[in-house]
């Protein structure tokens, strides 16, 4: 891959362990199992996408891509199954289905790492060949969209809550940032598509498919950002649209 693209992913790895220290340490004061798989789950991906770019930080690891690669997966799978618990619990705790589909999205994701490595996809790149790469592919994109319908849906639910006063318009915000957080995601599953079957027929990840998955990860930082760490600033943007959209319907 090209080194500039490598940006996105870095801060990406920095960025969700910082947050998961965060949620953990919160978890521990708080002894909400939701903060906690929150924060397992990111300190998964961080470490997945640390594996993903240490080959190229540190040149001497070049000859390491592969099994650094296939942790990286390991650890990215294991935090896409941790973000479905975590929409589980938080918005669909007492129905059956959401629950089978956490499980399914688990086995999915196991069965197609096991077929990976029986066809010698240890990396998870070869796109055009692999069944393995298309069962993961399919249990990890499955939490994201679940993600980013369930926080749409509550945004809904949140507006007509803010309209008569019952919910802060800050939090039905959150509700909109987690819908465009998974959103964000979803498009670097579609990005990564073309990128790997790139690699798998070139050997290379060229510019323009490394930019952009960078630059969708560099937009679910600044929203996962503005969920959890939100400045003064936006706070105070929000509410104030929130008072001002108010008043105009009274009048």
């Amino acid at each position: 891959m090209v080194k500039h693209a490598y940006i996105g992913e870095l801060l990406a790895a920095i960025f969700y362990l910082a947050a998961s220290l965060r949620l953990l340490r919160t978890a521990y004061r708080t002894r909400l199992l939701q903060e906690r798989i929150l924060g397992s789950s990111f300190a998964l991906v961080g470490l997945a996408y640390a594996f993903y770019v240490a080959s190229d930080i540190v040149p001497t690891l070049g000859s390491l891509m592969t099994p650094l690669s296939f942790f990286g997966r390991i650890a990215h799978a294991a935090g896409m199954v941790g973000i479905a618990m975590f929409t589980w619990q938080v918005f669909r705790r007492d129905v059956a289905w959401a629950k089978w589909l956490v499980w399914g999205c688990g086995s999915v994701i196991l069965v197609g790492i096991g077929v990976s490595i029986w066809e010698g996809n240890w990396d998870g790149f070869s796109a055009l060949t692999s069944v393995g790469y298309w069962l993961v592919w399919v249990g990890e994109m499955t939490p994201l969209v679940w993600v980013g319908i369930e926080g749409l849906l509550g945004y809904t639910r949140m507006l007509r809550q803010v309209k008569f006063g019952f919910t802060e318009p800050l939090v039905a915000n959150r509700f909109l940032l987690w819908c465009l957080f998974g959103a964000m995601q979803v498009c670097a599953m579609i990005v990564e598509i073309p990128m790997n079957i790139e690699f798998e027929t070139q050997g290379v990840f060229s510019t323009r498919p490394d930019a952009a998955m960078g630059l969708f990860e560099l937009l679910t930082i600044a929203i996962a950002w503005l969920v959890f760490f939100p400045p003064a600033f936006y706070r105070n943007w929000i509410n104030g649209t929130a008072a001002v959209a108010g008043a105009a319907q009274q009048d």
